[in-house]
């Protein structure tokens, strides 16, 4: 698998507010360039709290195919945009500052962001 794109990119999304929604979008690809679509790539969704990228806490899982999705959020495959969409819903946090949001593949590759929420 391959990345063809994240948005925003997963290295640094900015300042965002507590209690609000958190879009994440990206497309994946296979060796052969061809999309991948379905859900079932995605390993994990975690949020490190009080960490730096690369320098994880305790996550939070906030998806995974065993345990669902935490609060409020989503996750889907947009076909119109070609795109996985993930939205992270943040009302359940108490905690603002830095978080680090990590998305992990089946095949072990990680991507994250890292997200002040105040």
């Amino acid at each position: 698998l391959k990345t063809a794109g994240i948005c925003p990119s997963l290295s640094s999304s900015g300042v965002q507010k507590l209690g609000s929604g958190v879009p994440f979008k990206w497309r994946l690809q296979d060796a052969n360039n061809n999309l991948i679509t379905n859900l079932n790539t995605i390993d994990i969704i975690e949020d490190f709290s009080g960490s730096g990228c690369g320098v994880p806490g305790t996550g939070v899982v906030l998806y995974s195919p065993a345990t669902g999705l935490k609060g409020g959020s989503t996750l889907k495959y947009d076909s119109a945009n070609s795109q996985f969409h993930f939205v992270w819903d943040t009302g359940f946090q108490t905690a603002t500052g830095i978080h680090t949001v990590v998305i992990r593949l089946v095949d072990g590759r990680s991507y994250a962001t890292t997200i002040n929420l105040k």
